[in-house]
């Protein structure tokens, strides 16, 4: 039994290598199509990129925010939008064009990921497809998590890009800014920026204060971007207070406030059919108030 045992030690180094081996291998076999397509794909490196197939896909299966993914897995205008994609690089568009190249292609592949497994019915129902699955995207393989962190936020934390950027990135729930109905533009990008933050934060389900008790809830999304807020001297509560009217927003200097986050992130897909029809509720901001274990009393959130 004792050298059973021994012979299991000593062989552990090699069974977890060779584990290690095979995933690497299931690895490198699924995301192969984009390693390749991206070696062999021919890119353009235009000083203006207008996203022409993207822009019709939004405005033909968009509404609301929300999107026919059944009518989507239909068209044909995805794999075109993906195509054009690949094929453009960013390297030659001045800072704003390559922000809304990255937002653009960020939330294209949040929405082919959530078309190919559709009809699941929360964001958790994808998977590890965010991190795991590779797209060519101008002639790289990238996961949207490398995106996202490697490409879309770098641009957007220059200085010269406004805070309400933020706003524009769908994670494609509930819990996310809705999409634009439109490809985001330079020429249109600062207003569309704040036509975003605006409907999220005067949305009740993202920012909400309760007069009577002297809570102040926001979205837990609000903390995600408190770096960028910070350049315009505001934090996630006080970024928040810039949008509200006078009967919505609370005395930030009132020591009696309660700042805090919601505690519940609503998954759901931001699917226009699994909501057509259905009236939005004002939620139950004195439950979640209860729960909400990421409080302050007079302090900002961090």
């Amino acid at each position: 039994m004792f050298k059973s045992t021994l012979s299991l030690v000593k062989f552990a180094p090699l069974f977890i290598f060779l584990a290690g081996l095979i995933f690497i291998g299931v690895y490198m076999i699924r995301n192969l199509p984009a390693v390749t397509v991206a070696l062999f794909t021919r890119i353009e490196s235009p000083r203006e990129y207008s996203f022409k197939s993207y822009d019709k896909l939004l405005k033909e299966f968009v509404k609301d925010g929300l999107v026919d993914y059944r009518g989507l897995k239909k068209s044909d205008l995805l794999e075109k939008s993906l195509n054009e994609l690949a094929s453009t690089s960013p390297s030659n568009l001045n800072l704003e064009s390559q922000v809304c190249y990255w937002l653009n292609a960020h939330n294209l592949l949040t929405i082919k990921v959530i078309t190919d497994r559709y009809p699941v019915k929360t964001l958790q129902d994808i998977g590890l497809d965010r991190a795991s699955r590779r797209f060519v995207v101008g002639g790289e393989s990238l996961s949207i998590q490398k995106l996202y962190g490697n490409k879309l936020m770098p641009v957007i934390m220059n200085r010269a890009i406004p805070a309400e950027t933020v706003f524009l990135i769908c994670g494609g729930s509930l819990a996310y800014p809705p999409l634009t109905e439109q490809a985001i533009l330079p020429a249109n990008l600062e207003n569309d920026a704040k036509v975003a933050a605006y409907r999220y934060i005067t949305n009740e389900k993202n920012v909400y204060f309760n007069r009577s008790t002297g809570a102040f809830l926001i979205s837990n999304l609000m903390k995600r971007y408190a770096r960028k807020f910070a350049q315009i001297d505001q934090d996630p509560f006080s970024m928040c207070t810039l949008y509200l009217t006078k009967e919505q927003c609370p005395d930030l200097t009132d020591i009696m406030l309660t700042k805090t986050y919601f505690s519940k992130i609503d998954h759901r897909l931001n699917s226009l059919e699994y909501l057509k029809g259905i009236t939005s509720k004002t939620p139950n901001h004195e439950t979640d108030k209860k729960e909400a274990p990421q409080k302050t009393n007079g302090k900002t959130g961090s």
